[in-house]
Formats: structure tokens, C-alpha cells, sequence
């Protein structure tokens, strides 16, 4: 049941940073992956350095274009 939250909690985590957002995602969350995708993230880089040992990506997406 998609009501948007997930999309309102990012917009507002982005209107806080002026230099753009990178997190971590594991692989294997396509769910996850497609979201940020569809929101404009980018994958910059690859890995395992976590407590599972599972992979996982670093997204990053740039700032706002100016207005």
C-alpha cells in the first residue's frame, strides 16, 4: 500500500542538504534500489564494509538545479 511517505520523508531529508544525499543500500533491496532510482540516485560505489558482510551500494544524488 504506497501512500507516498517514503517520497515526503526523502524530500524532506534532501531540503535539508544543500550538497546533495548519499546513503547505503544492500544489493540484494531491489525494492529499495528502484525507489531511488526512480527519485534520481546514482550509484558511486560498491562493497561489503558492513555488519552483515552483505554487499551493498552507496547512491548519491546531487543538489537541486538553482530555480
Amino acid at each position: 500500500m504506497r501512500r507516498g511517505l517514503g517520497t515526503r520523508l526523502l524530500a524532506a531529508a534532501l531540503a535539508h542538504r544543500s550538497d546533495g544525499l548519499t546513503l547505503h543500500v544492500f544489493e540484494a533491496n531491489t525494492g529499495a534500489r528502484a525507489f531511488y532510482a526512480r527519485h534520481g540516485f546514482t550509484t558511486v560505489a560498491s562493497g561489503s564494509d558492513n555488519m552483515e558482510g552483505l554487499p551493498e551500494l552507496t547512491l548519491h544524488r546531487g543538489p537541486a538545479p538553482a530555480p
